[in-house]
């Protein structure tokens, strides 16, 4: 009991982590599990994640992809952004309710509360949660590099595809904005939607002026380089976790093989952000 009450700091009662333990591999409950990821976040120059293997328990995964398997996915739903135009984004969703099988974890406070001090951080005063259920098709033409809405504090990336390789492609790419700029750098801007992102295996750095949703606003609207820090390949029972606030963390996913590919996307909000447009 103490030590479930040490472990996450998080100002909830003694049942938190007792809670948290239906759900999540023991590793990662116990105090020296979380001090290890927390100083591998700390460890990180600029942007603050951790890539967490075999995060929930064997059958609390397979029943989530059990039920996952017999859901209806909306792909022009998951292409459209918030001004109507179309993503290069080849993906479908299925926003996740009190109906789906793992609601009890993609609502609850106490996991709100566990992100966060993973990631060494408050969680903002007023949150929301938002959860895609994601479906990528076969052959998959991949995301452009974009940064995900200024209110979203965090995002945490699960991926659900078993016996899945880096030669499978869908690969969580990260990527850091250079101040200095190289002359030999290929420069990529205005990506088609239906456009096969097959480059983005074949650059470590390159020059655009148009992520999706653009540069924080207080940056200088300019064309930037932008280097390839990090690739994460979407393996099973594999959790990505992020911290939004503290970069801008641009990200982009490269085309994929022929199988499908599966997970979901869990988002939480600060709707304190004066830009706030929850759903």
């Amino acid at each position: 009991m103490e030590t479930s009450r040490r472990a996450c700091h998080s100002g909830t009662e003694e049942g938190t982590l007792m809670e948290l333990s239906k759900w999540i591999n023991s590793n990662y409950l116990t105090p020296e599990g979380i001090a290890d990821v927390r100083e591998s976040v700390k460890a990180k120059p600029t942007m603050k994640y951790c890539v967490l293997d075999n995060f929930f328990l064997p059958e609390r995964i397979d029943a989530i992809i059990a039920h996952h398997a017999t859901l209806k996915f909306n792909e022009a739903a998951d292409r459209t952004g918030h001004d109507m135009v179309i993503l290069p984004y080849d993906g479908a969703v299925k926003w996740a309710d009190g109906n789906d099988v793992g609601a009890e974890f993609y609502f609850a406070e106490e996991v709100k509360e566990y992100f966060c001090y993973l990631l060494n951080r408050l969680k903002p005063p007023r949150t929301s949660v938002e959860v895609k259920l994601r479906w990528h098709k076969p052959h998959a033409t991949g995301f452009w590099i974009h940064s995900d809405s200024v209110w979203r504090s965090l995002v945490a990336i699960m991926y659900f595809n078993k016996n899945w390789k880096a030669s499978d492609g869908g690969l969580l790419q990260l990527w850091r904005p250079d101040e200095a700029s190289y002359d030999k750098s290929t420069i990529f801007d205005n990506i088609r939607s239906d456009q096969r992102l097959d480059f983005l295996n074949e650059n470590q750095r390159l020059k655009t002026n148009t992520p999706g949703g653009g540069w924080p606003s207080h940056w200088p609207h300019q064309s930037r380089d932008m280097i390839l820090v990090d690739q994460i390949v979407p393996a099973y029972n594999r959790l990505f976790l992020c911290d939004l606030d503290a970069d801008p963390t641009f990200h982009s996913v490269t085309p994929s093989c022929d199988k499908i590919r599966t997970g979901f996307v869990y988002w939480l909000h600060n709707q304190s952000h004066p830009t706030f447009k929850g759903k």
